[in-house]
Parts: structure tokens; sequence; C-alpha cells
């Protein structure tokens, strides 16, 4: 969610950084005998290497109710010694989050989608408007709960999958708590 909040601030937001890569909060944990690439890891390998560096307008359109949420979540700082603040409240924050982006060079169109719901998959309908869709590959990296990690004991618990998908499918399955992303290969429109 964080990195498609870039892309939709990209004239703001031109560089991003993230601090205690190894060990600490990092993408990487280590010991003596182990390197152990973490979840998130693997989401900046996902938008570092299939995503491209021109931003497009999404539209995204819930068809239901169901599609949206209210999330509570404390983000307060905490202080020694004074009572605890009360949570923020974020309203309306939908289950699915969709940043569109092109490499022209390598004449590839990727939709970077998040979907926050903890259990239920999302259909994603995809209309391409001035470009004809060739190839899809499918990336998507997701879990069975929330807080499952890799470990030194479990390097792969959660790793990025990799398939084809039918380019021409108006339709995509996004699975539960999950980031996907879709590239496919593509051409201008007859």
């Amino acid at each position: 969610g964080a990195f498609n909040a870039m892309y939709r601030l990209c004239p703001r937001v031109t560089m991003a950084n993230l601090a205690q890569m190894v060990n600490a909060l990092g993408m990487l944990h280590t010991t003596p005998e182990a390197l152990v690439r973490s979840p998130t890891y693997h989401v900046f390998d996902l938008y570092a290497n299939h995503t491209g560096r021109t931003v497009l307008d999404v539209a995204l359109q819930a068809q239901d109710a169901a599609a949206r949420a209210v999330f509570s979540a404390d983000v307060s700082v905490r202080v020694p010694g004074r009572p605890p603040p009360a949570p923020k409240i974020v309203n309306d924050v939908p289950f699915l989050d969709v940043t569109a982006t092109l490499d022209a060079a390598e004449e590839r169109l990727s939709l970077a989608v998040v979907n926050r719901h903890r259990s239920q998959a999302a259909t994603l309908r995809v209309t391409l408007t001035g470009l004809r869709a060739l190839d899809l590959t499918v990336y998507e990296l997701t879990g069975n709960d929330p807080l499952e990690r890799n470990t030194v004991e479990h390097p792969d618990a959660i790793v990025p999958a990799q398939r084809e998908g039918d380019a021409t499918a108006g339709a995509i399955q996004v699975a539960p708590m999950s980031v996907t992303i879709l590239e496919w290969s593509v051409g201008e429109a007859p």
C-alpha cells in the first residue's frame, strides 16, 4: 500500500529509501549461517523489477458495499507516564488498492494490486484502453496468516508465485492478504 501511495504521489515523491535494511526491521535477516529474505524484500523486488516508471491513471470502482471497510488502527505515539491516546479511525479504506505503470522501452504495462482483506479473494475486472494486451504474467505474494514470516528454519514460507495468465481475460482473481503484480506485454490497439 505504501508503494502504491508513493506511485500516486509521484509528482512530489521522486525517491524513497528504506532504513534498517538488514536485521532489526529490515528486508534481510542474517545469522552467522544464513541469510533470509523477508516478505518485505519480496515486495520491494516485485515493485522494483515488475513495474514501470511512468505512472498511469487508474479508475477503480467497487461493485458492492462489501468492497469497502472501516479500518481502525492505533497510530499514536505512546509516551511513558501519560495515558494512551485514542486510536485514530480511518474510514472507507478500500480492500483493493491498484496502481498502473508503463515501461515504454520494454512495452510492458503493470498493475500493482493490494488486497487488504484477510479472508476474501477479489475479482478484478480490467479494461485496457488504447493498448492491446499480448501476454500476461502474474506475480503473487500472499500467506496464510498476516503475521507469517520467513525464518531460518522456513526461509521460503512466503515467496512470490509466478504464473502465466490469460492476457485477454476481463477478470482476474486476487488472493486475500496479497500483493499481486499483473504484467502485460502490450502493443498499440489496432
